[in-house]
């Protein structure tokens, strides 16, 4: 039976091992991933321990080993916590933050300070300071349950509602049959094997992985290499309107590094925000469909460029939306028709208007004057620009190549208020 768990202990050390370095080196920036790496290396060393305790003939260095050992296994249920509270989208929270960073780390500290010092969980084993370790670790492990429950049933996506379902089943699963395997262990007085148990947390997390693409495939890793060689300017928004992804094109236009868009608030970056915004809220609950707009984003140095832009709902196979992607492209010509005909900001305005199919009393409505008002602007467009009427107006427009290019259900202009 030794040699069984021996072999185990060992195989299980570099399993956890693999597995940890393997969602790293996926996205090592990723909060989520990296707290995966933490509690992995944490089973690798508690694993590891086990296996050089039953590898050691002498009860000095079997002692040593047991002192050790229980190390990261105090600290492993912590890491899982964080690691779902990351997942549940709920460890942002500040006061969960603080909480997290300043009270939890008490009873792991605490648990090691007795395992060092008096070897006291081993000695003890399965009641009184044992009974305490593994109660701890249960608490930390039935409260990330709990939260996956929570998030269960509040989460409107199917994928997220089936990663939490196999998590929350195979937390089950681990907190039983650890406290069964070590409670036996204790009696027989063997050794415990609880490290090896929580090889079937890391199969649930894998299976989820590979089937619901549970941090493996993020939005970012499925569309970095395509949409890098896309002409066009590509941004990916998650359900927040915040930026998953861009392209280097995008990146050119406003100037900006990628990594510092990534997370930003599209809001930050659109004049017309709170239309647009409010536009994009309409798309993403399903109100409203596609829309086309014109729009400015603001350059790093403050300045402004004009976009011919089209916003649309992107899903994946479970039909959860992925994220919103904005298409589109600079429209430099409207700077070129201002210079060479001498086109005020307000007039380019109104132009924008009437290439929306917007009538006088409309635009009039949306600049906040006069209908007489725009009548005159718009009679000053037509000397300026040599033409009789919007017919030839439009003709102009379109040689220009001002008119909007993205096919959409609607098309909207927005004013900064």
């Amino acid at each position: 039976m030794t040699e069984i768990f021996k072999i185990t202990s060992g195989c299980c050390f570099i399993v956890y091992m693999l597995l940890g370095f393997f969602i790293l080196i996926l996205d090592y920036k990723s909060p989520l991933n990296r707290n995966f790496f933490y509690f992995t290396a944490l089973l690798a060393l508690w694993s590891l321990g086990h296996f050089l305790s039953f590898l050691t003939p002498f009860e000095a260095q079997k002692e040593l080993y047991q002192r050790l050992y229980y190390i990261p296994g105090s600290f492993f249920p912590f890491f899982i916590l964080k690691f779902i509270l990351i997942l549940t989208h709920n460890y942002n929270k500040k006061f969960i933050k603080v909480f997290m960073n300043t009270v939890v780390w008490i009873f792991p500290l605490f648990t090691s300070y007795i395992s060092i010092t008096s070897n006291a969980i081993a000695n003890t084993a399965p009641f009184s300071w044992w009974f305490y370790f593994n109660f701890q670790c249960c608490v930390f492990n039935f409260i990330s349950i709990v939260i996956l429950i929570r998030r269960r049933q509040i989460t409107k996506i199917n994928r997220e509602k089936k990663q939490a379902t196999i998590l929350i089943n195979a937390g089950i699963i681990t907190i039983i049959l650890s406290w069964i395997v070590d409670f036996l262990a204790g009696m027989y007085q063997l050794e415990p094997i609880s490290s090896t148990i929580n090889l079937f947390l890391v199969i649930s997390l894998i299976y989820a992985m590979t089937q619901y693409r549970f941090m493996q495939l993020s939005a970012p890793h499925v569309c970095e290499e395509i949409i890098a060689n896309i002409h066009e300017s590509i941004i990916l928004l998650d359900n927040h309107f915040k930026i998953i992804t861009a392209n280097p094109c995008i990146e050119e236009i406003l100037n900006r590094n990628k990594y510092t868009l990534l997370n930003q608030d599209i809001s930050g970056l659109v004049w017309e925000h709170e239309e647009f915004i409010r536009e994009l809220h309409q798309l993403f609950t399903g109100e409203s469909g596609d829309f086309s707009s014109r729009i400015h984003f603001v350059r790093k140095d403050g300045t402004k460029t004009l976009m011919d832009v089209k916003c649309s709902i992107i899903r994946d196979k479970y039909h959860d939306i992925i994220g919103i992607l904005i298409i589109g492209n600079e429209v430099q010509e409207m700077q070129q028709l201002k210079e060479l005909n001498n086109i005020t900001d307000r007039e380019a305005e109104v132009i924008h208007h009437i290439i929306n199919g917007q009538v006088n009393r409309e635009i009039a409505g949306h600049l906040g004057v006069t209908e007489r008002t725009i009548k005159s602007h718009i009679t000053n467009i037509y000397s300026k620009l040599n033409v009789d009427n919007k017919i030839q107006l439009m003709i102009l427009l379109k040689n220009f190549k001002l008119l909007p290019e993205k096919k959409a259900k609607q098309i909207f202009i927005f004013r900064k208020k």
